[in-house]
Parts: C-alpha cells; structure tokens; sequence
C-alpha cells in the first residue's frame, strides 16, 4: 500500500506529541557537542551509481567516522548538519513546502554532495506516483528515533546522536496497516485482539484502524519490548498514551502505534474495554470476596448486590457469621477502636444485621454504645467511618455532629484548603474526598436535624472546587487506582457522576471513571495500584466500591451514598454458639499451631471445651514443641468462661554445637511503695527467684531460650506479651510496681538494648533477669531515654550572675583547661548555679578553649540549665570555634510569647515557647558546617496526655510551624530533638497516633514500626490508607529517612549521578548522604535512585551512617550460625556482622538470614524503631 504525502503529513503531525517526548526538548538547548553521520547504505538499499557510497568522511580521517559537532543555544539538527558538512568541504541543499533552497534554511534535506531526492539517474528511481510524490531521498533518525518534523524543527542537546541516509523507498522503513478490527493488509495479520509484524517488512511505523463495538468504551495497547525504539500509542486528536493505558475512543477512530526498529519483529496487543467490560470486571472481583469476612468487601458486596440483585457472588452465611463474631471481639476489648467499631456498624447494617443488638451468649452488646466509648477525635475516622456509622442508627446527636464537623473544619491548612501536601510526598486527595462523602448527605438533607447543614454545603462547594482545580493525566486519572476511587464516591455522594462531568474530564474529554479504568487489570480481574499490570488488594476493594458508585450515579439526578445502608430491614445477630468454655491458646511466635487431644478448632487457635481435662501440643517448625494441660471446671463450662493460655516455643538452632550459659532471675522485696527499688541502685535488696542455673543449649540460642529453660525447668510461670518481650515472670508484671516498672535482663554485667529474641549468646554467657521498678533509672538507661547526661561526662558547675530574668555563667581557660584533662568520658558538661528562677541563662567560654576542645579531645560540649539543655557534637563545636570572633555564648531562652509577631502569636498559642542561640562578637551563629546538635526542653504532661503525643516544632518569622523529630521522656519531662540551625522552637502536645492504615492492624508484628516511622515523619504511607508493609524500600526513600533524621542537612554541592535529577524530593538527601560516604553509587555515574535496597545493603548503609555519627561499630556476630551465612557480599560481611550482633537485622527465620532478599518498607520501619527508637 503505496503513503501519499498528504497521509504522511497527517501521520507526522499526529505523532509529534509522542515522538517529541523522546527527543531532545523543543527549546533552546544548551551549549554541548552532538555527533552527525552522513550515508548512502546499504542497509536501507543503496543507490548503486550515486555521487558517493558509504559514509562520508565528516572528520578529515579518511575512515568514515562520524563528526563531532559544537553545538549553541538554539542549534537544532540542521544546523548541526549544516555545520558537519560545511567543515567536511561538501554541499549540500534543503527544501520546505515553498520549494527548493540552496542553503540549509529548508525543512529536509534534498541534496547532499550531489546525490538528490527523486534522482532519475539513480539505479532503482521510483517515479512519483499521482500524488508527485518522490519515494526515494534523505531521511534520518535523532538518538534512533525518526522525528516526525523536520531537522529544521528539532532542537539538539549536548550528546544528541544525528544520522542522515538516503533511501530508494520510505516505505520499507515506513508502512501504514489500515483495515477493521478483523483485517488488515501489507502483510500484517490481526486477529484475536492481536497485532502482528511477519518480520519481512519494516514495522517501525504502522496505523492501525479499529472499529469498535457500540458498547466499547475504551482501549488498551501494549507491545512486546522493542529493542531500540519504544512503542507508543497516540489518537486522532494528537494525545499521547503510555502502553498499557486506558484510552478513550469512539467507534472507527484511529490509533497511531509507533516503534520497533526497521526489520524488527513485535507485537501489539489490544484490549477493548466497555460496558459489557465493566459488568464483567465487578462480577469478576465480586466472586473473589463471597466468603470474606472483612467489613469493607462485606459493604462492597451489598453495595454490588443492591445495583446487580441478579448477581451470581454474593457474601457467604459463614463469611456473614464471622463478621458478627469479629464485631462481638472487637466490642469486648477493654479499649475499642473506633475505627473497627464504625465499620462494623455499616458491615451489619448492609447485611440485614442490627448492630445494636448482638447477642454474644449473654447480654446484648449495642454496638452504637461502644461507638459512643470512642474518642472520634480523628479526621481519618470522622471523615471515613464514624459518621457514616452513626447514620445507620437513629442515635446521632447535634452535639456530637457539631464535634465531628469542628475536627473536619480544624483539617484544613493555614490557606484554608482541604487538599494539600501533609507529608511532602504530594497532595492528599483522599481524605479531603472521603470527607466530601461524608458530609454531602448533610449538605443535601431536606432539613437540617443537626444543624450543620450550611457548614456542609460549605465543606462540600469547597472540596469539589479544589477536587475541579486538580489537574488530570491524559488517562484522566489523579495519580493513582486508589484516590480516584476515593474521588469517585465523594462525587456521587454528592451527585456529581465522575464519568461525565465536565469538571473531572481532561481537554481531550477523558473522565475521571476512565482514569480508574486505566488501572484494571488486562484479564478483568481486578485494579493495579499504580498501572494495570499487577493487581492490588486495596486499590482491587476500592476500585470495586467506586465502580459500584459510577454504575449507581451514571445517568441518575439523585445522589448516591454507598455507605447508607440506614434503609435495610435488620434482625438481630448472634454470636457463634459456645457449648462450653472458650478457650484461646495465645502463641508466639506467629505461626506456631496448637492441637488438643480429640478436639477441633473453633477457629484457628481458639477451642470450645466441656467440663474436663485436656493435653495440648504447641509447634512450629525450627522451634521446640511444648505440651500441656488444661482444665475446664463445670463452672467454667457452664458459664461460657474464656480462658486464655499462652505458650511460647524456644528455638532450635541448626547448629550441633553445644553452648552452656548460666541464668539467675532476681526480684525486689514484694508489696514495697511504686518507683521504691531499681537495680542499679538497691541490688544488694534483692531476692533470687531462681538461683544460678546452668543450661545447655545450641550453638545460635538466644536469651529467651535460655529463660525458658531456666523457668522450665524450676517450674517458674512466665508471659511473653509480645515476640521478645517478657511481660509476667512467677506472678509480677510491668506496671505492678509503677509506669516504668517492668523486666530488663543483662548479659555479662551489661544492659541489653534489643528484645530477648534477638540476643545471640555466646558459651559462658552470664544472664541476669531482674525487675525494676523504673527503666529509667536503670543501667545503660541512657540509651532508650535520649537523657543528655551520659554517665561518663564530667560536670562544671559556674555560679551565675542574675539580672532581670537572665542568668550569666562564664568559664575560664583554665577550669576547662583542667576538665579537658581529667575528663576520661565522652562529654564534658556545663551545668552553671545558682539560675533558679531565670528565664534565660547563657553560658560563655573562650573560643580558644572551644577550639581545643575540638582538636585535642573527641569530646562534646553540653550545656545544661533549668530552661533547657544544648549538647555540641565535637564536629559541630569545631565549626563553630571556626567562626568565633571571640568568646561564645550559648543561650537558652523561655520566650515572652507577647513579645512575638501576630503570625507567631497565632501558631504558638498558649504553648512555652525557646530561643536558642549561640553568639560570638554579638554576632548569631545559626549553623555548624552541616553537623546536628541535640536540644532537650522541658515540658509537663497534663492529665490525660500520653508522652507519645509530645511534639517539638521550628518557628520561622512567617508564623509556620514545623513540626521536629523528638523523644520525650517521662521521667526527666525533657523533649529532645537535633537541629542543623538555631531558631524559636514550641514545645507542645500533638494527639498520640492514630492508625490511618487498612494494611496495618493492631497486633501486626511492625504495628509499632510503623507508628514510630510515621509519628516521627521518616515516612508515611504510600496513600493516605496504605502504609505498604511488604513493598521494598528504595535507596533513594532510605537516604531520605537518614537525612530526615538528621534534620534535612544542606548538601555542598548537588549529586553528581545521572539519574538523580536535581529538583527531586531525594535529590539533596542523596547528595549529602553521598558527601558523607553514608551511601555509594554503583559507579560514577548511577545511583540506583528507584531501585529496591537488599537487606545487607541496607546494613551497609547503616553502618556507615553509624560511622558517621561516630558511634560504636566494633560489635560482631558469626553469620555463619545462618544457613545462607556464606551468602553474604564480601563488601557487606562487616556491615551484616555488626548490624546482626546489635540486633537492627534479625534473621528471618531461625536458621535464614536473607542478605539478598528486598527490604520491605515494614522491616526497614522496625530497624531504624530498635536504633533511632533508643537514642
């Protein structure tokens, strides 16, 4: 099939949004070098009897090699060519629409050394056909792609690759298939939603028109991989589509597929999507969630029954009976979650089930009441579940939908916006959506019972105007599966339907609902998270939900609310029938299984026993089993009393070696006064509860082994709460004797700082468990306690002289002189007298003893007053000697609030508010060479306040708060933060953390990780709902945690990788990790910014970042103890050795390490909880 020169104008003007994007940007382009060849090839059919054949000589060499062109500001191809040619000695001419030219000011080329376009003399001329068009000319390729303009029309870069051939016929490297979605000619055959090149003609461009059934709503390309050029899909109207996208088309629009290389073989693959589709796809979700127990698929699938009452899938009487069973446990903890309880109020209201009368074996549980227990303080809750809860019933009160409304208003940033970036990783769009569903209901209610209904239409305009003002991709998506599902079910909510609102469609007409579709997967199966190549469970859910939602809204004047269930006829629900005593064996570790002789789980763990007495077996492969007995008592039986027996395994190490250790367990005098004994302090008051008792054990055991075989075998009861952690030993728990009371352990005279699971012993290890009374105050307690005041410091103590408010204390040369001398401990503390009372003291010493300080010892400098505590890394006291004009102050400030601007005045509130500042000649030193020091202020907990919730954050000028990474410590009432600058600081309490993560649940073995990671803003959740724990960590999010945790230090210069770009939200954490040697690229030139970190890569990192903040590093653990020991890279065995003996990487299983394996973002959380968690 023969192009005419109108089809390829049309061809080439619809591919230049594609093609553009692959070559160097249209604008001017810097100043650089690029490479041009010139050719008459064979490849492309030489013409045999031309001026010249080959290569021209472009460099004077004689060999053929390519030119190397300088290249300015604006340069494009041709100038470049022209350049070449000019310096070579040959001629050549151009020609553009208005004919030919004799320079290079054309288009395309036309002659180059006299061998022209459309030459008759040429052996193999094609004659132009009816359109006078010539097949036979020059072409060219830039960096392997074809432009679809031309070279007068490309700009070049430094680097830029330009190749000009002449060809006796564009079309054996351009052809065009056209034809139905059945046939198509040129030697191409399409069948089966299959495209295909046979391999014997060119394929790198080719048309492919489709006729569409009426129902088609969209289509989905995608390729086999082309080795040189990409393959990408663009429309009729010029809008470029990534493969694998979800396009909009109408029936007999054209699809323009480009790529391959001249002769190369691939295929496409087409994929229609439309309504027949979409049924297709919930039907196909709906039959994976029939015997889910889980409250959102149970909503889903009422939902999806309501719009399909003829569906084929639908929940399960046993899914449905074990979400009653769940809602009874979650109901009778002795703190519910508010979040569990709300949906599993909408859960049973959506099956016919009355969430106010549950009857478990007793009395009724009324689930609104426990809703009532709950806090409602968060705007995750608020916003996702509480309210929609409330609505199921008739309970809701004004007061309490006042409440909530205020936290949703309070929601909003400093510019009054719902949708904003929290977190620095992009705006949040889904909880703003998600408060949109909820108050739409209210905003549209006929009346207004609560009296909020002109808030709502408030919050509701609000929302969907920022919701309009966001920009779509071209697949009309907001950047992912999930936020445009949420996006979705706002809308309809609030009657607005995402698939045809002009509002959510992109200039091309694409909607919202079809960016959602974009994600499903090619199989209808379910959503992909961020394409449509591997499914996701929670975008696959959501999707669902918002599909269901489309599907209710689409073509409908009503609103829709897929939450309001408040309509459904209820019965009550009961509560699986217990004939006797539940029984529920609690096992560490996970995974572990439990059999009682001639009886069958309940469920897993959990047995229903009658009055007798049964023997257990507790096991798990690589771990010790246990057996035992339990009795069940008439009475137990009789009134269904629940029994919980905890059984926990010790391990069984592969290695045959036998290891003899010795364990004492000791405990102060019983029924003494809280906070009376610590051991530190009263050892020699303590009783033994077991006396020295040695036990053999493998070579590979850990300190809990060698516990449990000691109380074993003394017939000593114990509680492990947790993995690791011992909560009961012989009767006495933490907390009996105070809120810091609880058991700690020692190996060889020394406090342990990781979990009892995770201390390898060594033969002859002496191990001492003892009570305390408070942690605190306790041995090696400097290191979960984040006090400023190591053991090993010594101590000035200056007299201070008072005037007004402040207090001024100045040390000699000398008294420091002689401290420096005597000091054999790491931090030689200042603490002046005499400033009680004072609301600032300062602290002056020479610069000339600062400096010593610095050069002569490896000391730090810390300050330490009433009002706060300032301790000087000895880097950080070096570069501040460095700019001392004479003596230096340091000041801490309790700042007069009234003294502050309005702005400031606003953002601190009633909080107490410092200025820390270090002076040298008057003047303020506010930086120290990029090196952190360490604040801790003081603040007080009130009632009801939980040290988790206490926050430190920077005050600028402006009035903005930035909020600090911090530990408080209860038992000082110091909060403690590092900063690479000096400024206001306010000390002030947030909320404790709250749990916005469906994939992360209470009891999750990283629960507590990934609180710590978030509360201390190291990283968040991928979405506003998923944290991701099982997706792998990148190096460039772990040299940003690092660089979080050291306050965002400013880098001296930008990373010198080719894919780290500057501007990126790693670019400058990478640059100073890399200055720092904390990170390393592959080579020169590649840092691997996207790629997945292996765990011993990991442990390099942090070894060196432990370097760095020249800590500790000489501890090391023999590998070999794990099967794959012998696995680990020769550059990480120092690395994994010492991260392994400190207990930051544990093994995966007793007997696997797993050097190789991807850090997941939840194991990463846990590693950097058991360091920075204790320092």
């Amino acid at each position: 099939m023969k192009h005419s020169k109108s089809r390829r104008i049309l061809s080439a003007l619809l591919a230049a949004v594609v093609v553009l994007a692959a070559l160097p940007a249209v604008g001017f382009a810097g100043e650089g070098t690029v490479t041009v060849q010139i050719s008459n090839p064979s490849t492309y059919n030489m013409a045999a009897g031309a001026p010249f054949e080959g290569a021209l000589d472009l460099n004077g060499d004689a060999d053929g090699t390519a030119a190397t062109v300088p290249i300015s500001a604006g340069d494009t191809a041709m100038d470049a060519i022209a350049s070449a040619l000019n310096a070579a000695g040959y001629t050549a001419n151009s020609y553009n629409a208005n004919g030919y030219n004799i320079d290079y000011n054309g288009t395309y080329l036309n002659s180059v050394n006299g061998l022209s376009a459309g030459a008759a003399s040429i052996a193999g001329h094609i004659e132009p056909d009816d359109w006078n068009y010539y097949y036979d000319g020059w072409s060219g390729v830039i960096n392997d792609i074809s432009p679809p303009v031309g070279f007068s029309s490309v700009y070049v870069s430094n680097g830029d690759v330009i190749r000009s051939e002449y060809s006796l016929d564009f079309s054996v490297s351009d052809s065009t298939v056209s034809g139905t979605a059945n046939t198509v000619d040129s030697g191409f055959d399409f069948s089966a939603g299959t495209l295909s090149s046979t391999g014997s003609a060119a394929t790198y461009d080719l048309t492919l028109t489709l006729t569409l059934p009426a129902s088609a709503t969209s289509v989905q390309v995608s390729a086999t991989p082309c080795t040189k050029t990409p393959v990408v899909v663009y429309d009729a109207t010029g809008v470029s589509y990534a493969l694998s996208s979800d396009i909009p088309i109408a029936d007999g629009d054209v699809l323009q597929i480009v790529g391959g290389n001249y002769e190369e073989v691939f295929t496409v693959n087409v994929n229609l999507i439309g309504a027949d589709d979409v049924d297709t796809l919930l039907e196909n979700i709906a039959a994976g969630y029939t015997g889910s127990s889980d409250q959102w698929t149970v909503i889903d699938m009422a939902a999806y029954l309501a719009y399909n009452p003829n569906a084929s899938s639908v929940t399960s009487a046993a899914a449905i009976q074990a979400l009653i069973d769940n809602a009874l446990g979650h109901a009778q903890v002795a703190t519910p979650s508010e979040n569990d309880i709300a949906k599993d109020i909408i859960a049973l209201q959506s099956v016919g089930i009355d969430p106010s009368m549950l009857y478990p074996h007793g009395e009724v549980v009324n689930l609104f009441d426990v809703l009532d227990s709950t806090s409602h303080s968060s705007i995750y809750n608020v916003a996702y579940v509480t309210l929609h809860a409330y609505r199921q019933g008739d309970t809701l009160t004004q007061a309490q939908v006042s409440a909530m409304f205020d936290i949703i208003e309070t929601s909003k940033n400093e510019e009054g916006k719902y949708i904003y970036d929290p977190w620095g990783f992009g705006n949040d769009v889904d909880t703003p959506a998600n408060i949109l569903a909820t108050v739409a209901p209210f905003a549209s209610a006929s009346g207004d019972t609560y009296g909020v209904k002109s808030r709502a239409i408030a919050i509701r305009d609000a929302i969907i105007g920022e919701l309009a003002a966001l920009t779509q991709s071209a697949s009309g998506s907001f950047g992912s599966a999930n936020t445009d599902a949420t996006v979705i079910i706002g809308l309809a909510a609030a009657g607005i339907d995402a698939g045809s609102d002009a509002r959510f469609k992109t200039a091309s007409g694409v909607s919202l609902v079809d960016g959602l579709l974009s994600y499903a997967l090619t199989d209808l199966s379910g959503f992909g998270y961020l394409d449509n190549t591997t499914k996701d469970s929670f975008a696959t859910e959501q999707g669902f939900r918002a599909l269901i939602a489309a599907k209710e809204i689409s073509g409908s004047a009503a609103a829709y609310n897929i939450y309001d269930f408040s309509s459904n006829a209820v019965v009550p629900g009961y509560g699986s029938t217990w004939i006797g005593s539940p029984v529920h064996f609690a096992l560490i570790p996970e995974g572990a299984s439990v059999s009682v002789n001639g009886q069958t789980e309940v469920t897993p763990g959990v047995y229903d026993l009658v009055e007798g007495t049964y023997n257990y077996t507790v096991s798990k492969s690589g771990y010790q089993s246990k057996k035992g007995s339990i009795i069940v008592s008439d009475t137990d039986a009789s009134n269904h009393t629940a029994k919980t027996i905890n059984v926990s395994l010790a391990s069984t190490p592969a290695l045959s070696d036998d290891i003899t250790v010795s364990v004492i367990v000791k405990m102060h005098p019983l029924g003494s006064a809280e906070g009376t004994y610590t051991y530190k302090n009263n050892a020699a008051a303590y009783t033994t509860t077991i006396a020295s008792q040695s036990v053999s054990l493998k070579a590979g055991s850990t300190v809990f082994d060698a516990l449990d075989a000691a109380l074993s075998t003394s017939s000593v009861s114990y509680v492990e709460k947790t993995a690791g952690y011992i909560r009961t030993i012989d009767g006495i728990s933490e907390l009996d004797y105070g809120p810091y009371s609880g058991w700690l352990y020692m190996v060889n005279g020394k406090t342990a700082t990781v979990s009892c699971r995770s201390y390898n012993l060594n033969s002859n290890a002496s191990i001492v468990w003892f009570y305390t009374d408070d942690y605190t105050k306790e041995y090696g307690s400097e290191k979960w306690t984040g006090d400023t005041l190591p053991a090993d410091s010594s101590t000035l103590t200056p007299s201070a002289a008072i005037s007004g408010n402040k207090a001024s204390a100045t040390v000699s040369a000398s008294d420091l002189n002689a401290a420096i001398q005597g000091n054999t401990g790491t931090t030689l503390t200042i603490e002046p007298t005499g400033t009680k009372g004072a609301s600032a003291v300062e602290v002056t010493i020479p610069a000339a003893s600062a400096a010593s300080i610095t050069s002569d010892t490896a000391l730090d400098l810390s300050v330490v007053t009433p009002v706060g505590t300032v301790t000087i890394p000895n880097d950080a006291l070096g570069s501040i000697a460095s700019q001392a004009s004479g003596s230096i102050t340091i000041r801490v400030e309790s700042v007069d609030t009234s003294g502050l601007s309005a702005e400031q005045q606003q953002a601190v509130g009633q909080d107490p508010v410092y200025d820390i500042s270090i002076l040298s000649g008057g003047t303020q030193i506010s930086s120290f060479g990029g090196k952190a020091i360490t604040i801790s202020l003081p603040y007080e907990l009130k009632e009801g306040e939980d040290a988790s919730g206490v926050a430190v954050w920077y005050l600028n000028d402006a009035g903005e708060l930035q909020r600090m990474r911090c530990t408080y410590d209860p038992a000082t009432g110091m909060a403690t933060f590092e900063t690479t600058h000096l400024s206001k600081y306010l000390v002030g309490y947030s909320d404790a953390w709250y749990n916005p993560f469906e994939d992360v649940r209470t009891g999750d073995w990283f629960y507590n990780a990934v609180a710590f990671a978030a509360n201390n803003q190291l990283f968040d959740g991928v979405s506003k709902t998923a944290f991701a724990p099982d997706q792998s960590m990148t190096r460039a999010m772990l040299a940003t945690v690092l660089h979080r945790v050291e306050g965002s230090p400013a880098a001296t210069a930008a990373a010198d990788f080719g894919d780290v770009e500057s501007g990126q939200w790693y670019s400058e954490a990478i640059a100073w990790a890399t200055e720092r040697g904390i990170t390393k690229g592959y080579d020169s030139r590649t840092f691997g910014t996207n790629d997945s970190v292996t765990r011993e890569q990991m442990a390099e990192i942090l070894y060196r970042y432990a370097e760095y903040k020249k800590l500790d590093v000489s501890a090391r653990a023999d590998v070999s103890a794990f099967d794959d020991g012998t696995s680990v890279s020769s550059w990480a065995e120092q690395s994994v050795s010492w991260a392994v003996s400190t207990g930051l990487i544990q093994g995966v299983s007793a007997t696997k390490l797993a050097p190789s394996a991807l850090s997941t973002r939840a194991q990463v959380a846990t590693v950097l909880m058991r360091w920075l968690g204790e320092k």
